[in-house]
């Protein structure tokens, strides 16, 4: 399997758990999750040139990152 791929499913299962963690009022660690699941597709967006995808996964990551530093709350 190709790295990119293997990055899809990364990110694709930890949002699927993000999503999950916050419908289980899991709220520390679906931040986390959903950190790692857009930080995935904008890589994925990046790599395949593919800018609506990187644009709305980098200002997600933006904003979760802000969030799971503490900086919004």
């Amino acid at each position: 399997m190709k790295k990119i791929e293997i990055t899809k499913w990364v990110g694709t299962a930890a949002l699927i758990a993000a999503t999950l963690a916050r419908a289980t009022h899991h709220n520390g660690i679906d931040i986390n999750l959903s950190l790692i699941g857009v930080a995935c597709w904008f890589a994925v967006g990046v790599v395949a040139r593919d800018k609506p995808l990187w644009i709305v996964n980098a200002f997600s990551v933006v904003v979760l990152g802000a969030s799971a530093l503490g900086y919004v709350h």
